[in-house]
Order: structure tokens, then sequence, then C-alpha cells
């Protein structure tokens, strides 16, 4: 029940995410507030892979006795191929070689769920609306221990 769960937000969050990439898509971001990392989101694991010229648009976290949750999003001027390939090799080497991938020139998602970790990822990547030539990730991550 609680995997039933948290999939359906995670795939909720995706879904207005898109959404709300698209509809800004060709127009310039009304706040485009966007920050050098200072520091990445606690929960996120810290084998996860950030580029060292991520710039921070929105970092959200939420922990509870049963479970984290991470909504981290950010650009960078690594192209899609070097980022596909990238968070591919992460979802593999971590236990997600099921994890369901759309990948293309123009935008990335891949989700996947680590039975043994109990964790659930959802990423997507798009061209950046506010910034010519960047990439935004969108990271969705929960634990469940």
């Amino acid at each position: 029940m609680r995997k039933s769960w948290s999939l359906k937000i995670c795939g909720m969050v995706v879904v207005f995410m898109m959404i709300g990439l698209w509809s800004t898509a060709g127009y310039a971001a009304a706040d485009s507030t966007v920050k050098p990392i200072q520091q990445r989101p606690l929960n996120l694991p810290a084998s996860f892979p950030v580029p060292d010229d991520a710039q921070t648009v929105t970092a959200v976290q939420n922990s509870t006795d049963e479970e984290k949750f991470v909504l981290f999003t950010f650009q960078t001027r690594l192209s899609m191929e070097t980022l596909a390939k990238t968070y591919s090799e992460y979802f593999r080497e971590h236990d997600m070689q099921d994890a369901i991938e759309t990948i293309s020139e123009r935008k990335m998602v891949i989700q996947g769920t680590n039975e043994a970790a109990r964790q659930n990822w959802i990423l997507t990547a798009v061209p950046a609306a506010s910034a010519d030539g960047q990439v935004e990730l969108t990271v969705v991550w929960t634990d469940e221990r």
C-alpha cells in the first residue's frame, strides 16, 4: 500500500512539473533566481551525481520516521547526451536495472525503484526555459525506511 501511494505521489509530482515546464517553454521565467548550489539537500543520497556547474532552482526535502522525500531541481550546461549516460549508469549501478527510460535530444525521463533499499526515483531533464543552452533536471526521491 505504502509503495503504491509513494509511486502515485511521485508520478503526480512529475506530471505537474512537466506540465509547468511545457507551458513555459519558449517564455522567459518571471523569477529567474537561480543560485549556485550552496549545499545539496541533506536527504539526497551522497552517491547521487550533481554536476560541478549545477545551479539550484528548487530544493525541498521532508523527513518523517517512516519516509524521506526530496524534490531537487537544478540547471547545468552539460549536454543531454552526457547527462543521459551519467544517470543511466547511476541507476544501473544502484540496482535499478529495470528503470524505465525515455531519452531523446530534447528530454530525459528515468523512473526506477530499488526494492532492497526501498527507494523510488524519478529524474526528468528538459532544456531550461529561462537559460540559453542549459538543461534543467528535476529529481524526486523517496526512501521508505
